[in-house]
C-alpha cells in the first residue's frame, strides 16, 4: 500500500466502517431481546479491547499519516477482536438463542447493505456482483491477498481462500470460529440477493480452503 493517504485507504476505511455498522446493528438488536445485560458485557469488551470509530468520523483526522499502513492494521484487529469477544460472551450466556437472533440480524443487515449497493453499481456478470461484495467485506489488507479466484466465468466466479485472516481473531478470544463462518455465509448470501437476484452464494469447507461460489441461476 501506498505511504500516502489515497482512494484505496479511504476504500479499506470504509470496510472497517461497514463492519462496524454491523457490529451497532448486532448490539442494539441484542439488547432489545436480551435486555441491560447486553450494554454490560459491550462496554466491557470496548474497554479491554477498543472502542468503534465515532459516527461521522474522518480518515484524514483520524489516521496516523506517518503510520497509514500499520493504523489501518491495527483498527481491523481492533475491530475483529471485540466483534469476536462480544459474540462469544453473548453465546454463553444465552446459548442457541443467542445464535438464532445473531443469525437473523446477519442476514437482514447483508441484505440491506446489498440493496443500498444496487442502487449504485452494476452487477450483470458474477464478476460484477463479486467486485462489489469485495467492496463493502471486511477481508484483511489487500496486501494479505488471501481471496484466490480460481474460476471466472460471466455466470459463476469461484474463490478459495487457504488462509483465513479471521481464525486467528476468533480463536484468540475463545470465540467458535465455526460459527463465524455460519454468520460470514449468511451475510454474503444476503448480500448477494440484495445486490442482484439472479445470482446465488454458496461457500463450503473443503480440504483445508473455504471455497465461494457466485453461481447465476
Amino acid at each position: 500500500m501506498s505511504a500516502f493517504l489515497g482512494p484505496i485507504h479511504h476504500w479499506l476505511f470504509n470496510k472497517v466502517l461497514i463492519f462496524e455498522d454491523l457490529e451497532t446493528v448486532v448490539v442494539r438488536k441484542l439488547e432489545k431481546e436480551f435486555k441491560e445485560d447486553i450494554s454490560k458485557i459491550y462496554e466491557e469488551q470496548k474497554k479491554k479491547y477498543g472502542a468503534p470509530f465515532e459516527k461521522g468520523v474522518n480518515l484524514e483526522t483520524a489516521i496516523q499519516h506517518d503510520n497509514i499502513h500499520g493504523w489501518l492494521q491495527q483498527r481491523i484487529e481492533i475491530a475483529e477482536t471485540r466483534q469476536a469477544a462480544f459474540i462469544a460472551k453473548v453465546i454463553d450466556k444465552y446459548k442457541e438463542e443467542a445464535k438464532a437472533v445473531l443469525k437473523e440480524i446477519h442476514r437482514e443487515h447483508g441484505r440491506k447493505m446489498g440493496e443500498q449497493a444496487k442502487e449504485k453499481e452494476s452487477t450483470g456478470t458474477a464478476e460484477e456482483v463479486y467486485q462489489v461484495l469485495n467492496d463493502n467485506i471486511l477481508d484483511g489488507m489487500p496486501c494479505d491477498q488471501v481471496n484466490n479466484v480460481v474460476e471466472n466465468r460471466q455466470d459463476y466466479l469461484r474463490w478459495d481462500v487457504t488462509n483465513c485472516l479471521h481464525r486467528r481473531y476468533w480463536e484468540a478470544v475463545k470465540a467458535d470460529v465455526q460459527f463465524f463462518y455460519v454468520l460470514r455465509g449468511l451475510w454474503i448470501g444476503s448480500f448477494v440477493k440484495g445486490l442482484n437476484k439472479g445470482f446465488d452464494y454458496k461457500m463450503e469447507l473443503k480440504d483445508g480452503k473455504i471455497v465461494n461460489e457466485i453461481i447465476a441461476k
